[in-house]
């Protein structure tokens, strides 16, 4: 399982590498709670979008309903070479 999730980093093989003893995981952000008023938006079909900024530095995010598998959800986001910019 981990071979498929790791890149070969520095000359080192994914496949020996293991969670205790290549590096630490990074901390996840803490998610942004709905409101009442976001969930009964989101229950009508619409989307909620949030940004904050602070001088250069920003960050966002976008909370849509989607009737699909989670592995699905998965695949479609990160199919990263069927981007368009």
């Amino acid at each position: 399982m981990l071979r498929n999730v790791l890149p070969t980093l520095k000359g080192w093989d994914a496949e020996i590498l293991t969670p205790s003893l290549s590096f630490p995981c990074p901390r996840r952000p803490p998610l942004q709670r709905l409101t009442d008023a976001e969930k009964q938006r989101l229950l009508s079909g619409e989307r909620i979008q949030k940004q904050t900024r602070t001088g250069r530095v920003g960050s966002g995010l976008v909370v849509v309903d989607v009737e699909a598998e989670v592995a699905t959800v998965l695949a479609v986001l990160s199919d990263v070479d069927r981007c368009v910019f």
